[in-house]
């Protein structure tokens, strides 16, 4: 076995997106598996991901309750630098919820469109604001489910 430690990483070079120049990885199921360790994909031993424990729903509502509280805050034509700023990191935080649950396709994080419009000088406000209310309507239907 392999040590992946930042100085082997010329070792895994020719592998598609494992790892990028600045020592991130792109998916750290990729980094599992050339470790040896594996996914659990017996059916009968899966645990479902959810974002909270049963009982806990309320977290979840108040999660989008702020995203959408978010949402509203920077509608406008000209909505100010720190509605804006407030959007991307409600949705950022939403993003991360639904990410470690497993419940949004990772081809394009939702957390890296969030990390590019900060970067923007001029993000497209409404293009956040309705992919923030998409991960919104995401993470109250992973409530009912």
């Amino acid at each position: 076995m392999v040590l992946l430690q930042p100085r082997d990483r010329r070792l895994h070079r020719n592998l598609h997106g494992v790892f990028y120049d600045d020592g991130s990885i792109r998916d750290p199921a990729a980094v599992a598996a050339i470790m040896g360790f594996h996914r659990q994909r017996d059916l009968a031993r899966i645990i479902p991901a959810s974002p909270f424990k049963p009982g806990k729903e309320e977290r979840l509502a108040e999660v989008v309750s702020s995203l959408r509280s978010a949402i509203a805050a920077a509608s406008g034509r000209a909505p100010a630098a720190s509605a804006v700023a407030a959007l991307l990191e409600e949705t950022e935080r939403a993003a991360n919820y639904l990410e470690a649950c497993e419940l949004v396709p990772m081809a394009i994080p939702p957390t890296a469109r969030v990390l590019a419009w900060r970067a923007s000088p001029h993000p497209p406000v409404a293009a956040i604001r309705r992919f923030a209310a998409r991960l919104a309507a995401m993470l109250e239907r992973s409530c009912k489910d």
